[in-house]
């Protein structure tokens, strides 16, 4: 009877078998974790173009250093931020970004006292500039399921300078 533990004891059979369940855990974490990784970053890129869309879509409407001529333009811009159009009742173009107070749009006036601004601004001594900044809630998949781990938003900002 000694002699069968002994055998037991010193056998190899099923070593890879428990050494790939020690590891497994940590596979599987790892997995996830570039997956929520990626969805980040193609999240993030969804906003950033979103957003910058939308600056460029305010910095062609009629605006002067005071703000926008149209008081629409500020909701048109926020809307476009957000969903990706002008019209009311768009679908957001990331889940659960449904506030427009979410999308911030600032205008105020860059000095072109010294030249630097020519072609179309040439003599002109302040030139509107709109920025529009958005926070994006960001919903993970997996990484939810961890206690604690909120990632929360996506902070993303673009400027452009007026064109008529």
């Amino acid at each position: 009877m000694n002699r069968g533990w002994s055998r037991l004891l010193h056998s190899e059979h099923g070593a890879s078998a428990v050494e790939f369940a020690l590891i497994l855990p940590l596979l599987i974490l790892l997995l996830f974790g570039l997956f929520e990784v990626g969805r980040m970053f193609w999240t993030c890129n969804i906003v950033s173009a979103s957003v910058r869309d939308a600056a460029r879509y305010a910095a062609r409407v009629d605006m002067n250093c005071g703000g926008f001529a149209n008081g629409a333009d500020t909701a048109n811009t926020q809307r476009l931020a957000r969903t990706g159009t002008i019209d009311v009742g768009g679908t957001p173009v990331i889940q659960n970004w449904t506030n427009n107070a979410s999308v911030a749009v600032n205008i105020s006036c860059v000095s072109n006292a010294s030249g630097t601004y020519l072609g179309i601004y040439e003599g002109a001594a302040q030139i509107p500039r709109v920025e529009v900044t958005a926070a994006a809630p960001f919903q993970t998949s997996f990484l939810s399921l961890l206690p604690g781990l909120n990632l929360g938003t996506i902070s993303v900002s673009h400027a452009e300078v007026w064109t008529q």
